[in-house]
Order: C-alpha cells, then structure tokens, then sequence
C-alpha cells in the first residue's frame, strides 16, 4: 500500500488527480489497520478509532474527485471550491478532538471496553458531554452512509456519461473505457448495501450480519485491486490536454454523449443541410479515397485536421444528421471492409481485424456483430456456404 501511495504521489506533479488516488488508497489502508494498532501500539489504540471516522468521512470525496478526474475532458486539478466536500470530516476531526481531551483510561473505556456502573460514577461530571458527543458521532456515522451512496451514484452517473462521450470522440476505446473502475464501483455499492443493512440490524435488532474481520477482507482486496488497476491508469482524455484549440472545442463539445442534451444543443445549430451534407460528402470522400479510417489511433480531433473541419460541426453531423455516433461511424467502415476480406482472403480473423484498424480482437468481434448479428467466423462460414 504504501509503495503504492509513494508511486502516486511522485505522478501527482503532472496530474492533481493521484493526490485523490493516492489519499483514497491510504485513508482504505489506515482504516482497515485496527488490529496493527492494537497488536503494536495498543496504548494509541483510542487516537486510531476516534481517528477512523473522519477517515471514513474523506473517503467518499476522494474517490468522487479521482472519478472526476480519470473522466474530465480538461486537465483536473485541486481547487478551494473541492474543500467543501470535507466539511463532514472536519465536523469528524472535531469529534475526535472533543474525545481526546478525556482522560486516556475513559477513552479506553469507552471506546474499547464496556460502560458499567464504575464508569458512569467516573465520568458523572461530564455525562451531558459525552451524551452529546455520542449523539453526534452517531449522526455523522449516518451522514458517512448517506454520503457514500449519494457519491456512488455520482460516480456511476459520471462513467456511464463519460464512456458516451469516448463513442463521439474516438475510435478504439479499449484503454480509455475504464471498465475495470465500473466494476470496482459496482463492488463498492455492493458492500454499501450489505454495512447499511448490518447497520440496521444491529442497531434494530443487535444482529451482526457481517462481522468486522469480512469487511476488513473485502477492504483489502478492494485496496489491492484499485492499487494495481490505478497505477495502470491515465486520464481517458489526457492526450488531449497539450492542445488549447482542442480544448476550447471540447469544452463546446462538453454535453455531448447525453441524448437529450445534445438535441438541444443542436436546436439552434447555424449549419443548413446544405452544409451537413458538404461536411458529410467531405469525409466520406476522404474515407473512400485515404481510407484514414484504418488508423488505430483515429480519433474526432484527427479527423478534423484532415478536413478542416471542427470537432464541433463534425460531430453535430455525425449525432444530428447521420445519427450515428462518431465511433460506430468509423467502425461502420471497417466492417465493411472486414466483411469483403473475410470473403476474398483466408487471412485468420486476428490478421483481419488488425488489417481494418482495431487494435483488440474483442473490439472487432463486439462491432461486428453489433453491425451484422453474426461473428466473424459465422459471417465467413455463411458466405463460404452460400457459394456452393
């Protein structure tokens, strides 16, 4: 963890974005470290519970901010405004100030051991105090759930857009598709769901569903997997940060990959069909004649400098007047080529799909059966009997 946490943070000088990486992983680290502290420091085993809700309360920011960030069209960095999201976990930190300044052994006893008789004539002078900071540690123990599931959704919401917005900006989408963050996502909801409901039953029924040692294991592993995948992984759009051109059409091209509000951004489009139809004779002129189409690393930006088009009004042809999306478009080129290779040549399927431009077999079986219903081997076959 920490070798992970190191390596991050000697890549946030070029992107703000593994600082939320690299806190996330760490704040994960430090929660599930319980039994460290009590096995080796067992006289700091208080700082570290008091310290665990704050913790928890800056994980839901972080991880918003580092999905913000692998999904943002423009470079993502820190700004004053991102500190509003820990007021919650200072409002924590403030907890945890208020218990430490309690003696340690009414820490311990609070904390670690039972609340008897003895303890409650100890601490007699200051019940009210601790009846209130109890009320409100438990008030934010409910905000830290309803946080987390209202910045899973969030996130949910922001890859599911981000990945429409990739279709109308490039090609091949294979390393840029964050797939491995969806499901990581998805884990998290789950784990969400099972914590609110052993909430419940413990605080209803005093019913431990899932006991702490099974949520420290899936912490782990989830610690694990995020390390290996995040460490792997770039901006989606980072190779589009370099240039201020791009950067100002992709802001105008900001709302694209929602069906809704791309329709009406396009309500009051200042292109005729006159001019649709030029820009879409143009590419398709291109296409016949340079076949860029072939290119693996096409993208929308790439396209506009070969025709002299912006990526504004290409894309708007694209979605409002071809009704297709910018990567379905030039995969709709190369499986026409694939479908006449497969018949005319005995090259393996591997060899062709490279041949046509895509770089992942598995993005060539996808878009061709997407544009046939048939896989390559079913289209060859078919074809080979409709010869005899």
């Amino acid at each position: 963890m920490l070798l992970s946490v190191s390596l991050l943070l000697s890549r946030a000088r070029h992107s703000h974005v593994y600082y939320c990486l690299a806190a996330f992983i760490f704040l994960n680290g430090f929660i599930t470290a319980g039994p460290v502290f009590s096995t080796f420091v067992p006289a700091q085993q208080t700082y570290f519970i008091a310290l665990t809700l704050p913790a928890l309360l800056c994980l839901g920011p972080f991880s918003w901010m580092y999905c913000q960030g692998l999904t943002s069209q423009t470079k993502w960095r820190f700004k004053l405004g991102h500190l509003l999201h820990f007021i919650p976990a200072g409002l924590g930190g403030l907890a945890a100030i208020c218990m430490f300044l309690f003696s340690l052994e009414t820490q311990h006893n609070l904390l670690i051991g039972e609340v008897d008789d003895d303890l409650l004539m100890s601490i007699e002078g200051n019940l009210s105090a601790l009846g209130g900071l109890a009320i409100f540690v438990f008030v934010l123990l409910i905000f830290w759930l309803a946080q987390s599931g209202v910045y899973w959704l969030k996130s949910m919401k922001r890859l599911y857009q981000y990945q429409n917005q990739l279709k109308h900006l490039f090609a091949s989408n294979s390393k840029k598709e964050l797939t491995w963050l969806i499901i990581l996502t998805i884990t998290i909801g789950l784990i969400w769901c099972l914590m609110c409901l052993n909430f419940l039953a413990d605080a209803i029924f005093e019913i431990t569903l899932i006991n702490l040692l099974s949520f420290k294991l899936m912490s782990l592993g989830f610690i694990w997997s995020i390390s290996m995948w995040g460490l792997r992984q770039k901006p989606g759009f980072e190779g589009l940060y370099n240039s201020e051109k791009i950067q100002q059409e992709l802001a105008l091209n900001e709302s694209v990959g929602n069906n809704e509000t791309t329709n009406t951004k396009y309500k009051n489009s200042a292109l005729t069909q006159q001019d649709f139809e030029r820009i879409a004779n143009k590419i398709n002129t291109l296409f016949q004649e340079s076949k860029v189409y072939l290119d693996h690393d096409i993208s929308l930006m790439s396209l506009s400098q070969a025709t002299n088009i912006s990526t504004h009004n290409i894309s708007q042809t694209l979605n409002a007047y071809l009704d297709i999306n910018f990567c379905d478009y030039i995969n709709s080129w190369r499986i026409q080529l694939a479908k006449s290779m497969l018949i005319e040549k005995k090259l393996t399927v591997l060899d062709i799909s490279e041949a046509c431009g895509f770089n992942a077999r598995s993005s060539f079986y996808k878009a061709f059966k997407k544009e046939t219903s048939m896989t390559p081997s079913e289209y060859r076959k078919s074809k080979s009997s409709d010869c005899y």
